[in-house]
């Protein structure tokens, strides 16, 4: 039919139906279901599927065994089923007395490993604790080290100053201050010789002048 039909489309061409460039393909009519059995179809009866007496045995005891597994099982949930579902009050008393074992079980674990962690967590506190003090006695250690160093120094301090204070100018010796700097020459121009003699006084003569040698200048240092 689709070769009538391009034969059709292709007219008055020198071309056929398997001269074309493009390929096609045959597509079966399919009855729609709604139609029903063909006329010619529906008083013919198929022939019947003649299987050996050997298979035919061994057929019906495959089925004779899968009856019999599946009716077991069928039974053994409904069995289960229905002891999941009892509700005798020996059944109850039994499953209230499991539960309140489990209870108690699981209670005694639980309290065992809050007993355990009770006694990690005092160790831990008594362990904190003492090193804790043992920071704390250290740092008081050091401290008291420190005040008592401070101390130290401070009187040191105040000892220089107050042998210090003992050349201080003060009101009742500043007029003995004012004559000794006043009666006082400092010369500070001084010669040396190839000896180390030092010769104070630019304008003096040197064999008139006052020897100094350089350990009086150390001892006067």
């Amino acid at each position: 039919m689709q070769r009538e039909l391009l034969k059709v489309i292709v007219r008055g061409s020198e071309f056929s139906a398997a001269s074309l460039p493009f390929s096609h393909t045959s597509v079966r009519y399919k009855k729609p279901i709604w139609l029903g059995t063909a006329p010619s179809k529906k008083f013919k009866v198929p022939p019947r599927t003649v299987i050996p007496e050997n298979e035919e045995i061994e057929l019906s005891r495959l089925v004779k065994n899968y009856k019999t597994y599946n009716k077991g099982i069928l039974a053994y949930h409904a069995a289960l089923n229905a002891k999941r579902s009892e509700t005798a009050p020996e059944v109850i008393e039994e499953q209230k007395r499991i539960e309140h074992e489990d209870w108690e079980q699981s209670n005694f674990i639980n309290n065992e490993w809050n007993a355990e962690v009770a006694a990690e967590r005092e160790q831990r506190i008594a362990k904190m604790k003492e090193e804790k003090i043992l920071t704390i006695l250290a740092e008081k250690e050091a401290k008291e080290l420190k005040d008592k160093e401070e101390l130290e120094r401070a009187e040191l301090e105040i000892q220089a100053e107050i042998e210090n204070s003992k050349t201080f100018i003060t009101r009742d010796n500043i007029d003995e201050h004012i004559e000794k700097a006043l009666s006082s020459h400092v010369d500070f121009n001084f010669a040396i010789d190839k000896n180390e003699n030092v010769y104070q006084g630019l304008k003096s003569n040197p064999l008139n002048s006052k020897e100094v040698t350089s350990d009086q200048i150390a001892a006067n240092n």
